[in-house]
């Protein structure tokens, strides 16, 4: 499972990077969330399980917008947000779904491996249906089957 941080200041994002390597998990990083998307949409696609992106990017798609169009492709990506600003959250709430986290800057880097390990186990546990759509087929009976 890969985790893909998005973090436009270079030096959070490396940190980031190596902390979650270190932590035992296959990570990728973007700096923008154009970027972000070109690793999702590329030939060799990353698909991750869990973005962690600032909500914040600086010019271009913002967080919520580029967290939309994760799941838009991806519906059952966890999205982990962070920010330095409190204050932009004003107006964004009906952007975040039940399960998103929110952590602020400075990075409390424990808590945030943390909360993606928790991520990770929920999208594992066969009883979290949240989020999961049953494809069903029917028999040549037109009975319903699993």
């Amino acid at each position: 499972m890969t985790i893909l941080i998005v973090e436009d200041e270079p030096l959070l994002l490396m940190m980031l990077l190596e902390e979650f390597e270190a932590a035992g998990l296959e990570v990728s990083g973007a700096s923008t969330a154009e970027a972000a998307l070109v690793l999702l949409n590329s030939a060799g696609r990353v698909k991750p399980s869990v973005v962690v992106t600032d909500l914040n990017l600086g010019l271009g798609m913002v967080g919520v917008a580029l967290a939309a169009e994760m799941r838009r492709q991806l519906p059952r990506v966890t999205v982990i947000y962070a920010t330095g600003n409190a204050s932009w959250l004003a107006g964004q709430s009906g952007a975040f779904r039940p399960g998103d986290k929110l952590f602020g800057k400075p990075y409390d880097l424990s808590g945030l491996v943390a909360a993606v390990h928790e991520a990770l186990a929920c999208q594992l546990s066969p009883s979290n249906t949240e989020g999961r759509q049953e494809r069903l087929r029917f028999g040549s009976d037109g009975e319903e089957e699993r």
